[in-house]
């Protein structure tokens, strides 16, 4: 993987895997990708059918997942920024927007993993 490059669906499903079998002892030979793209989904699923709520759906560890809407716009005229001429813009209907905030937690160990990357990319160097 190239370092300004993000994981695929693929990779990062590997690499799911490769941490329950490590942390969690799975057995390697037992489990497969499909196993862990499994539990993704569901994860995934539960907070999607959920967060419909209004409260929404709270993924212990990694935040809250939410929803919330757009106001309809109507139809209206402007200035094109390109060319100078007036032009309508289309209106548009109420958005829903889904919306994930991260808890305190998260963003704390993100912020010891960076440090610690940091940290070890000055070793490197040295």
């Amino acid at each position: 993987m190239s370092k300004n490059k993000s994981l695929t669906k693929t990779e990062f499903f590997d690499k799911v895997l490769k941490y329950l079998v490590k942390e969690h002892d799975w057995d390697p030979t037992e489990y497969e990708r499909k196993d862990a793209c499994n539990i993704v989904e569901a994860v995934i699923h539960v907070a999607i059918s959920h967060s419909a709520d209004k409260n929404g759906c709270i993924i212990p560890g990694i935040g809250k997942v939410f929803h919330h809407y757009k106001k309809a716009t109507e139809k209206r005229k402007m200035k094109s920024p390109f060319t100078g001429e007036m032009i309508t813009v289309k209106a548009k209907p109420e958005t829903m927007v889904p919306k994930l905030r991260v808890n305190k937690a998260f963003k704390d160990k993100m912020t010891k993993f960076l440090k610690w990357k940091e940290k070890k990319k000055k070793k490197g160097k040295k």
